[in-house]
C-alpha cells in the first residue's frame, strides 16, 4: 500500500512524500483497515456518504481507510496552499 500512497501524493502534490510524510500516511492507513475491520458498521456508515454508491466487490474495510487516506493527502495539499502559497499584492 506504500506505493499506491505514495503515487498518490505524488499526483495530488507533484511531488514525492517525504519519509516521515509515508510514514504517517501509511500508519494510519493500515490503522484506519484495522479499526473498519473491526466495526464493519462504522465502514459501511462512512462509505454510504456521497453521491455514488461504493463498489461492493471491494473490501469495505480498505476502501473506507483509503477515502480517509486520500481525505487526508488533498486536506494536506489545502492547509500548504493556504498558509505557503505567495500571497498577491493588489496595487491600487
Amino acid at each position: 500500500m506504500s506505493a499506491a500512497i505514495s503515487t498518490s501524493v505524488m499526483l495530488v502534490t507533484a511531488r514525492e512524500p517525504n519519509e516521515r510524510e509515508l510514514a504517517i500516511l501509511v500508519s494510519g492507513y493500515e490503522s484506519d483497515v484495522k479499526r473498519f475491520r473491526d466495526n464493519k458498521d462504522a465502514a459501511a456508515a462512512f462509505l454510504k456518504v456521497g453521491d455514488s454508491p461504493a463498489n461492493t466487490n471491494l473490501d469495505q474495510a480498505e476502501l473506507a481507510a483509503l477515502a480517509l487516506t486520500a481525505n487526508i493527502i488533498l486536506n494536506m495539499v489545502s492547509i500548504c496552499s493556504r498558509y505557503f502559497s505567495p500571497r498577491r499584492v493588489v496595487i491600487i
